[in-house]
């Protein structure tokens, strides 16, 4: 087991607020962590817009077909929480284990 797995399975078990689910189609993961999303004002072309933004972590053999791909809408159910926030992921990084995926907003 790598360091990155063991410091996920700890994040998982101590820090329950941080529990979070994961859809990309039909498939559900249902061990992930996300601290929360942070949300901002910003201005674009097209006017303000409500930025969301987070950094979400899943163990790689969970990721369904073997990879989320960048560009890729997720929705993320957070610990406690009844809704799923739809978001796009705008970067990846897997390293021992544990993929780490930056989401961004759907829309922007």
């Amino acid at each position: 087991m790598s360091l990155e797995l063991t410091i996920f399975n700890q994040t998982w078990m101590r820090l329950i607020w941080s529990r979070c689910e994961i859809k990309i189609g039909r498939a559900i993961i249902e061990r992930a962590t996300l601290a929360g999303f942070g949300q901002q004002r910003e201005d674009t072309d097209y006017g303000q817009v409500q930025a969301v933004t987070g950094e979400l972590r899943v163990r790689a053999v969970d990721e369904p077909g073997g990879k989320i791909e960048i560009g890729q809408v997720v929705e993320v159910k957070q610990y406690g929480k009844a809704e799923w926030n739809k978001a796009r992921v705008i970067g990846r990084y897997t390293q021992g284990e544990v993929t780490r995926l930056t989401l961004e907003a759907e829309h922007e």
